[in-house]
């Protein structure tokens, strides 16, 4: 919480025609009910206190995770609003 302006929330999963979730590429792509499972992981870890639960991907890494349960107006700067300020900056302005 210390650096709560500093950082946002982001992952490697794409869809680009077609789901791509973090793979060595040999596997079937991802379904609608992947890429459901794997966000509701990925917010998991910020959101809750669970303790000791299995990596979002598994080819990440072969260890538990501990969430840190943040609280929800940090929860809001790492998702919406840290990122709308960096991208806010990049817009051009209308002539």
């Amino acid at each position: 919480m210390k650096h709560e302006d500093r950082i946002f929330f982001a992952t490697d999963f794409q869809v680009y025609g077609r789901l791509i979730l973090g793979s060595s590429g040999n596997e079937p792509p991802p379904t609608d009910a992947d890429a459901e499972m794997f966000y509701a992981k990925e917010w998991r870890w910020l959101e809750t206190w669970d303790k000791n639960w299995s990596h979002m991907t598994s080819i990440q890494g072969d260890w538990t995770i501990s969430a840190i349960g943040l609280p929800p107006p940090v929860l809001r700067k790492i998702y919406f609003d840290n990122a709308r300020k960096l991208l806010a900056r990049s817009i051009p302005r209308q002539l």
